[in-house]
């Protein structure tokens, strides 16, 4: 069996049993004192999983057209097309065009509007990371415009482009990038032309203009050399939920090493979801020191704790 092939049936035999148990990778309550990263440094890897590039670089070897994040429970279920909207002062909801909430909370919002399609992959769905993520920056939009003022802001791993178009809708950064494989490119391309058609609907021509104009859509693939059209050292780096297989764990710190100086900002959120991600952690600490980053609303807070969802703030050591 070749290794394309063993890395398919493992990805495989992951969303079987995950179908069969959506919350198997959940650490328990008390399991290894989940309520703090604390990560063992990695004492090997498997080298049967990688090979060089022509640079010297590893390249792990990843099955093309496989999701690199397994089924788990989503965020919403059943709408193929879905609206997160984000709220400054309460946590976000979630919502089908068939099922628009009767109440929300007072103060402003942000809508993205999305479809979900996994036939790419099961980075095509909405996942909880994002949502929260995407919280911290909603409950501060005019410090984060002013912070991120003609800033290059790019996302990894970005599935359906959730994040990095809350940040085009938001007007944060002066140009944005939703990045992954190429599975998921078509998704983000009509996620993106769907948000304009909603800006041109609530705002004319101008707010439609201005989204179009500020995110773009990229393939970016992790641990290979990073396209031209992508920057090289971005002001600001995203990743929601970009944690799951191991084999892909080695790629994704080394595009977050290239991409990155000490001066980058990274926001990283993930869902603790098994013990094996603390060997993600334990790679990641080699090049980045990272800390906690608590959500400043209690009834946010209680909702991600429960969830086992974090938010970290990402510093590249010099």
């Amino acid at each position: 069996m070749d290794e394309g092939e063993r890395i398919r049936r493992e990805l495989e035999e992951d969303e079987r049993l995950d179908a069969a148990d959506p919350l198997r990778h959940l650490l328990r309550a008390g399991d290894d004192n989940e309520d703090e990263v604390e990560v063992e440094e990695e004492q090997h890897h498997h080298a049967e999983d990688e090979t060089r590039l022509p640079n010297g670089q590893l390249r792990y070897k990843l099955n093309e057209g496989n999701g690199l994040v397994p089924a788990q429970r989503a965020a919403v279920e059943g709408d193929t097309r879905a609206v997160v909207r984000y709220f400054s002062s309460s946590k976000p909801i979630t919502f089908g065009l068939s099922s628009s909430p009767t109440e929300t909370p007072e103060g402003s919002y942000f809508d993205v509007h999305l479809y979900q399609d996994v036939s790419g992959g099961c980075g095509g769905r909405i996942w909880p990371a994002a949502e929260v993520l995407g919280a911290y920056l909603a409950r501060s939009p005019e410090v984060w415009k002013s912070k991120w003022e003609g800033k290059q802001v790019v996302e990894l791993g970005s599935g359906t482009g959730l994040l990095g178009l809350l940040c085009a809708r938001m007007g944060l950064g002066g140009m944005v990038w939703i990045t992954d494989q190429d599975a998921m490119l078509d998704l983000m391309q009509r996620n993106l032309k769907l948000n304009e058609e909603v800006a041109h609907a609530e705002g004319g021509n101008a707010s439609a203009k201005s989204l179009s104009s500020t995110c773009v859509v990229k393939q970016l693939n992790w641990g290979e050399p990073i396209p031209e059209d992508i920057p090289s050292k971005p002001d600001v780096l995203l990743l929601a939920d970009c944690v799951y297989l191991e084999v892909a764990f080695q790629p994704l710190v080394d595009t977050m090493v290239e991409l990155s100086t000490p001066s980058t900002e990274i926001l990283f959120c993930y869902q603790k979801r098994r013990k094996a991600d603390k060997r993600f952690f334990a790679l990641l600490k080699r090049h980045f020191s990272f800390e906690h980053v608590e959500d400043d609303d209690p009834e946010r807070r209680t909702v991600y704790n429960r969830e086992g969802t974090q938010l970290l703030r990402v510093v590249k050591m010099k």
